[in-house]
């Protein structure tokens, strides 16, 4: 009795800390954008001072007009500001909108891991060379040509960096293709080729060639006058495309993370490519007069209700093929993260298509029976391995997909040209057989010795019941 008043009692003190913790963090979070809200319209209204002062050097017959409404827009933010700033409803309403936010880039970068460093590439690399590019193009009066004298003081300093440009792109090449093939390759070609794809790799290859484009275009046929400031931007531009090499070259080592972001990248692929049938029935008059002169271009797979194409099954059953193939390589190897985020993988993708085959009648499904079958092997041979917390973790996904086979051969109601609605099937096939796979699951994992899959099985397969129950 005493023990069980304790357990009581520790588990109330734990809630009663985690409130306690909540509420500090969010009322050091409005303490932050108390603060913030400070820094903001000192800053602004600074900015737009010194931006009205220059603009009114430029503007000389104008300049007393354009300083007094600089100083009176800065007024008014850094009015706004404070009014705002003592106002608790309007932090609180911030407060909610800044942790959204913060949310949302957790989960992009969970999906993506390289999308932070693609943002500091587009914001430490192209805006500024955009800017280069501008600012010559904005103060150059003329052309100089190759025999020109000014030309020549210039040329030694392009064609010193043009060595390194190019020395540059063939190291990126080299890491690029050396470091996705070496950690990525061993599970699979194809997700070594998403992965260099990616468009972190890709932004850092073209601002190289781009760069080495620009030197060249100026040593064959001249440039402007005001490319003279242009090398050393360029020089200096060369040196922060290294540094950023080298660390998405580093970040691309984390096999794991490069595994689910190629999940949710085919996950993507699905989304675009993969078309829901129409569900307006009728035809516009403009339809029907492109139709009446052979111009009615519209893809016909739109007007297919029953089954989907076969071209995006064996597109799904492609790309699930990849992910199965790199988390059957991880069983053999006893690497439990590669194995988890292959099956996180595989989930990403398996959503993004039952979100499209969802729209679609029929109750037998090519994807899922490919499914069924490789989830089958996979948690017979996890069942074999010495780390016994892999079939738990197969069995976990034999549950979530099992929930997911349910929206299969339930699609939405749609009105025929006889406003009769449609009626859902009651039965479902599909959800029986992973209901039967996690069910031996459950029997593989009796006869393990520290495994909690017996457990996850029965949880499972009550889970994936309830919901059949309820879809009948």
């Amino acid at each position: 009795m005493f023990s069980y008043v304790k357990e009581l009692m520790e588990r109330e003190a734990a809630i009663r800390t985690g409130q306690v913790t909540k509420k500090i963090r969010y009322q050091r979070r409005i303490n932050i954008i108390y603060y913030s809200i400070f820094f903001i319209e000192g800053f602004l209204a600074l900015f737009v001072i010194v931006t009205g002062f220059l603009i009114a050097g430029s503007f000389s017959k104008y300049s007393y007009f354009i300083e007094c409404s600089s100083v009176i827009i800065a007024f008014i933010i850094i009015l706004a500001g404070e009014l705002n700033r003592d106002n608790y409803q309007f932090l609180q309403i911030t407060s909610c909108r800044v942790k959204e936010i913060i949310k949302r880039i957790k989960n992009k970068t969970e999906k993506d891991f390289l999308s932070v460093l693609l943002w500091i590439s587009v914001a430490a690399l192209w805006i500024p060379l955009l800017i280069a590019l501008f600012t010559m193009m904005r103060y150059s009066s003329k052309w100089l040509l190759p025999s020109s004298d000014n030309f020549k003081l210039t040329i030694e300093a392009i064609k010193s960096i043009f060595p390194f440009l190019a020395a540059l792109l063939g190291a990126q090449l080299t890491l690029f293709t050396f470091v996705t093939g070496s950690f990525l390759g061993r599970y699979s070609g194809n997700l070594a080729g998403i992965v260099i794809r990616h468009k972190a790799f890709v932004f850092l290859i073209i601002f190289s060639v781009l760069e080495m484009a620009l030197l060249s275009i100026g040593l064959m046929f001249g440039y402007p006058d005001g490319f003279l400031l242009l090398p050393a931007t360029i020089g200096a531009l060369t040196i922060v495309c290294m540094i950023l090499s080298m660390l998405i070259t580093i970040k691309s080592i984390e096999s794991g993370k490069a595994i689910v972001y190629s999940g949710f990248h085919l996950a993507k692929i699905i989304k675009r490519k993969m078309k829901e049938p129409s569900k307006n029935e009728k035809v516009s008059i403009f339809w029907k007069f492109l139709a009446s002169v052979a111009l009615d271009w519209r893809n016909p797979d739109r007007f297919t209700y029953v089954y989907p194409q076969q071209c995006y099954c064996d597109r799904v059953i492609r790309y699930l093929n990849v992910l199965f193939d790199a988390t059957s390589k991880a069983i053999q190897n006893g690497e439990q993260e590669i194995f988890r985020a292959g099956l996180t993988a595989i989930l990403e993708v398996v959503k993004a298509y039952t979100e499209k085959r969802a729209s679609y009648y029929a109750s037998d499904d090519e994807v899922f029976t490919f499914l069924n079958n490789r989830t089958a092997a996979l948690m017979h041979a996890a069942s074999k391995i010495s780390n016994e917390y892999l079939i738990t973790d197969a069995i976990k996904f034999a549950g979530f997909v099992g929930k997911l086979s349910l929206d299969i051969g339930n699609a939405k109601k749609i009105k025929s040209d006889n406003n009769i609605v449609r009626d859902n099937p009651r039965g479902h096939a599909i959800a029986l057989h992973w209901i039967g796979l996690v069910k031996e699951g459950f029997d593989a994992s009796l006869e393990l010795k520290r495994s909690t899959g017996a457990i996850e099985a029965r949880t499972a397969c009550r889970y994936s019941c309830k919901s059949y129950q309820r879809r009948l």
